[in-house]
């Protein structure tokens, strides 16, 4: 969910809030701006919470105690500016729409003499009844659904699945643009993030560059005792997980070194982490927090060891 909050004074050129969701709670709220300092968050709704990682852009929050009550008051941040100087934004209100039905955490392509291979996994779902596939010539064009009829979903189950869906009507040469939205029992939709596949003519088969930085959701979640963090890079980058606790307490990094751009999701690509600390020893069961570091990327996950 992301949305504006009114100012009372000028902030920063350009923010936004994003609210997370786990099991229809909110459990962390992060924002961004130019160049933020001084950063604090107060009020009613922010009881509880904490700084969990602050950079020059941006400032994420935590909390132990999630949010379930329907709205969201009397929340407000305040932080300084370079040029514009202090400031203090509010929300006084902002639905919780409870749990995604979809938790995705991989979507790909692939080209073979087929056409184009989506493939996408999840590791959760609530009441899905499916996923209707879309495609365009261009990124920011008119996207049409390519799938002749529904691709059923699980319904509600906490397992990861596989699901894939091969494009036959391409052309070779051609860029082609995909998301998938998933369609939920009361026929609301949930759009996933696009990815771009060139059809290039080298034994059938392409490169794939995705159009942005991101951190996807680890697998298995809840684990034990070890998982794996997927990713994507836009360009090649020096790739670190940092790892830490509920109290921000940096337990482990894991250094890949550079990767190049690319799609980083499978077990023999995503980084993989044992569950133990930087001292070897094996971490107790609770909520964890891992951060991508990608040069000037950066974004922050949660995840659950049950044993």
């Amino acid at each position: 969910m992301r949305g504006q909050l009114p100012s009372t004074s000028p902030g920063p050129p350009t923010w936004s809030y994003i609210l997370t969701w786990n099991s229809g709670a909110v459990s962390q709220w992060s924002y961004t701006g130019a160049g933020i300092t001084g950063a604090n968050v107060t009020g009613e709704a922010a009881a509880g919470w904490r700084v969990f990682s602050r950079t020059d852009t941006e400032v994420v929050f935590t909390t132990e105690t999630p949010l379930t009550s329907g709205t969201l008051s009397g929340f407000e941040i305040s932080g300084t500016t370079a040029g514009i100087g202090t400031w203090t934004c509010h929300a006084y209100s902002g639905n919780i729409e409870g749990a995604l039905p979809v938790e995705l955490s991989a979507f790909t392509a692939t080209v073979s003499n087929d056409g184009v291979t989506l493939r996408w996994r999840t590791e959760s779902e609530v009441n899905n009844t499916g996923f209707n596939v879309y495609r365009s010539d261009a990124k920011d064009g008119k996207y049409i659904k390519v799938n002749s009829r529904l691709i059923a979903g699980a319904g509600s189950d906490a397992t990861p699945h596989d699901y894939s869906f091969t494009d036959e009507n391409v052309v070779l040469s051609k860029t082609y643009y995909y998301y998938i939205k998933d369609v939920d029992f009361s026929g609301k939709t949930h759009k996933s993030h696009i990815i771009e596949v060139t059809v290039v003519k080298q034994s059938i088969k392409t490169h794939l560059v995705p159009s942005r930085f991101a951190l996807l959701q680890n697998y298995p979640n809840p684990f034990n005792p070890d998982t794996w963090i997927p990713y994507e890079l836009a360009a090649s980058s020096p790739v670190t997980i940092q790892i830490y606790d509920t109290r921000g307490q940096l337990i482990r990094t894991i250094a890949s070194g550079n990767r190049n751009a690319g799609i980083y999701v499978t077990k023999d690509k995503a980084a993989y982490w044992d569950g133990r600390d930087s001292s070897g020893e094996q971490v107790a069961s609770g909520i964890y927090f891992y951060t991508l570091r990608t040069g000037k990327f950066s974004a922050t996950r949660k995840m659950v060891i049950l044993k």
